[in-house]
């Protein structure tokens, strides 16, 4: 038996070795193939189908087959035209990632669900397309149900649903990366529409919709990163990104900015269990009925960290933050001329721990023009300065209040406490001017000079590791107040643009000699790499050019300003980075636009 074995495995392995292989064919429209679908049909698995330049007015259907339908030249030159007959491509057979989606423009599709592209349990690859000018009562770019395709770098436009404009997500596992989902409308979720499934969104521009640019209902976005949501528009919730039911929201390093809702313009958020917002930046965003104008939360417990809100605007509380959540962190973030006339001009909160912020020249109308809690407050390391309310300019507190080693814009005068609880008004408190760099501009960097420098503590609470732009918490002595630690560092207060006046600055300490480079090659290193004699490691790729900047003054910041002719070609990437003193500053990548 057991030679017999051996025997038959042997053959088997010969019959296999022996059986024909498919050769990857490729599959040419429209010669000698007339139409995309005929070359679809003709395809074996691992075929590539190419199609030359042209508009083709047909509709496709993969058939579940394993192969890649691309353009030879790009979208803009390829049109797969539907002409109002209906969904223009289809993957409702069994496709996977093998099934591929490359290089076209895909438009005038209608249908019920889904009018460009259609996906039912299926997880395509649809990649570097415009699907534009699709009709449908839901998904008028793309639907897709029960499925997991993976869509990316995609343009999205001017499409038209019931629900969900631009994308209509029905269950599932969806990843949407790097694509540009603009100017989409609908009745709910007019740039992308989250039903019951698993959303990832990660370096999109979703920008222009009308109708919120993503609307996730009961719907998990364990990681939303590096999207830029801009400029959508709702009369009902929020606007820019709006997340209803769900165990967890992270929003990660992302940009909302004038977004225009009711409530929550930039974010609102309502019955999630868990929500981190992480190194976001809302600009701004406007709540014109309610509450709420960057960010609006209704969870179990609520993180912000290392963010940034400038010139938020709602119509009641909460010009840049409004938290329901009995347990909200606010850590190393700024605040900056945000208003909520009826209350807590920057936060509006039920109860928080303020750590290590910074809330300067907020507007809270009647009361709490930093924060305006109606519970308990603790605040640490934190400075609050030159906010405004009629009473309780810096903060009002119905419940227990708790403030140590923070600067308080006229010390407990500036503060109003109901007496809900006990206060107090703890160790390494200050009344003195922060000394930013340039407050009017809304740059809270601190000065060399500034009373706030070495004043925090660093065993009142648990450190962040670093401020809000990276560098490390603790630079001398002892932590400072606020959400910025003095330390050598490189940033662009306005960016570059052809015809208009850049300003680049250097916070360096006084006397230390600065240096500014910049390379010729638009991506930073992969691996930057240590340099003799200097701290830190440098970023950036050769060639590159340096320019003396000269020594660090008494305030201990330098600028770089000047303009860049009209005719300056965009856009372009320009790596940067200094060197201050004997140390590498952190690379920054000028986006000339």
């Amino acid at each position: 038996m057991r030679v017999a074995r051996i025997a038959f495995l042997m053959l088997s392995a010969s019959a296999c070795a022996l059986a024909p292989i498919h050769a990857q064919t490729t599959r040419r429209v429209p010669l000698p193939f007339a139409t995309i679908q005929a070359a679809i049909d003709a395809a074996q698995p691992g075929d590539e189908v190419v199609v030359d330049p042209g508009t083709y007015r047909e509709r496709i259907d993969f058939r579940g087959k394993a192969i890649t339908v691309r353009s030879s030249a790009g979208p803009s030159a390829t049109i797969i035209d539907g002409d109002g007959m209906g969904i223009v491509v289809t993957f409702e057979n069994g496709e996977g990632r093998a099934s591929v989606l490359r290089g076209f423009t895909v438009t005038n599709g209608v249908g019920d669900d889904g009018a460009n592209v259609y996906c039912l349990r299926t997880s395509p690859t649809i990649v570097g397309n415009h699907l534009i000018h699709g009709t449908a009562k839901r998904g008028g770019g793309i639907y897709t149900e029960a499925g997991a395709p993976r869509v990316e770098g995609n343009e999205i436009r001017d499409n038209r649903a019931d629900y969900g404009g631009g994308v209509s997500v029905q269950g599932g596992r969806v990843t949407l990366i790097g694509n540009r989902i603009v100017d989409n409308s609908s009745r709910s979720g007019g740039g992308v529409l989250c039903e019951d499934a698993t959303l990832r969104l990660l370096d999109n521009r979703i920008e222009d919709n009308s109708w919120y640019g993503v609307l996730a209902l009961r719907s998990d976005l364990p990681l939303v990163r590096g999207n830029v949501v801009r400029g959508n528009r709702s009369d009902a919730g929020g606007a820019g990104l709006v997340c209803s039911g769900g165990a967890k929201l992270v929003l990660e390093g992302n940009r909302f900015e004038a977004n225009e809702g009711p409530r929550g313009g930039g974010v609102a958020v309502e019955d999630v269990g868990e929500v981190e917002v992480l190194g976001c930046v809302f600009i701004a965003n406007r709540a014109k009925y309610q509450w709420g104008a960057g960010l609006y939360v209704e969870a179990e417990r609520l993180l912000v960290r290392d963010c940034v809100f400038r010139r938020n605007r709602a119509f009641l509380y909460g010009g840049g933050l409004f938290c329901q959540a009995p347990r909200t962190r606010v850590i190393n973030s700024v605040f900056w001329r945000n208003s909520g006339p009826r209350g807590g001009g920057a936060v509006h909160v039920r109860a928080a721990d303020v750590i290590h912020c910074t809330l300067v020249d907020n507007s809270g109308g009647c009361e709490g023009g930093g924060v305006r809690s109606t519970g308990a407050l603790r605040v640490t390391n934190t400075v609050l300065w030159d906010n405004f309310a009629t009473q309780a300019p810096q903060a009002a507190v119905d419940g227990p209040l708790e403030m140590t080693h923070s600067n308080v814009d006229g010390g407990q005068v500036g503060v109003q406490w109901a007496g809900g609880g006990p206060l107090l008004w703890g160790p390494g408190m200050l009344s003195e001017a922060p000394r930013f760099v340039e407050s009017a501009a809304g740059d809270l960097r601190l000065q060399f000079d500034s009373p706030c420098r070495d004043a925090g503590s660093a065993t009142a609470v648990t450190l962040p590791g670093v401020d809000f732009e990276g560098d490390p918490r603790i630079a001398q002595d002892a932590p400072d107040i606020g959400a910025d630690e003095f330390y050598p560092h490189l940033y662009t207060q306005s960016a570059p643009s052809p015809g208009v006046t850049y300003d680049l600055r250097v916070i360096a300490p006084p006397g230390d000699p600065v240096v500014w480079a910049l390379s010729a090659v638009p991506q930073l290193a992969r691996s930057p790499v240590r340099v003799q004699g200097l701290r830190g490691r440098l970023a950036l790729q050769e060639p590159f050019a340096a320019v003396a900047l000269g020594v660090a003054p008494a305030a201990g910041w330098v600028a770089l300003r000047g303009s860049l002719p009209a005719a300056f070609p965009v856009p372009l990437d320009v790596p940067t980075q200094s060197v201050v003193g004997l140390r590498l500053t952190n690379p920054e990548v000028l986006e000339v636009r």
